[in-house]
Parts: C-alpha cells; sequence; structure tokens
C-alpha cells in the first residue's frame, strides 16, 4: 500500500497497473479513470461508492458476489452485459 498511498489526484487518474490499482482504497477508487476502474479486485467492491460501481462493465467484477451489494444501482448498460451473460 506504501506504493499508492502518497500518489496524487493526477496521478491516480493516470494510473494503469493493476497490481497497484488492487492495493487502492475506496476514498482514492473515484479518482482513478474509468479503464483503471475495471482492475480492481471483487474485494473492493463491499468499499466503492455508488457511482464508482456504476462505472464498471468487467464482466468478471458485475457477477463476482460482492457486487450483489450494488445490484440495486446497476445501469441500463450493466444490466445488459449481465444478461448477455446469462443468454445462451
Amino acid at each position: 500500500m506504501t506504493q499508492v498511498k502518497n500518489l496524487s489526484d493526477s496521478d491516480l487518474f493516470r494510473l494503469t497497473a493493476p497490481h497497484l490499482i488492487q492495493e487502492l482504497d475506496k476514498t482514492q477508487l473515484s479518482k482513478i479513470n474509468d479503464d483503471s476502474i475495471q482492475n480492481i479486485k471483487a474485494s473492493q467492491l463491499k468499499d466503492i461508492e455508488k457511482a464508482d460501481f456504476q462505472r464498471i462493465l468487467n464482466i468478471d467484477l458485475l457477477k463476482a458476489e460482492e457486487a450483489a451489494l450494488h445490484y440495486g444501482s446497476l445501469t441500463e448498460n450493466q444490466k445488459r452485459l449481465l444478461l448477455l451473460l446469462c443468454t445462451p
């Protein structure tokens, strides 16, 4: 965590390394870009804000057990992705 603890907001926005993204705390997750948020760990979903969850389009994260807490706030795009996953 020491590698990401002191990053500035602009550095967080440019952060792309998945192993560093997976060390971020919930206050930092709001500061990363839409592409980077796709690389968080499922365990980070329990602390994520609603608006940040709604930026997630990674199907593995959306179907993770930890995502169930946020299913009431799914966007239409997220619902479509989950339906595609369930459609044979």
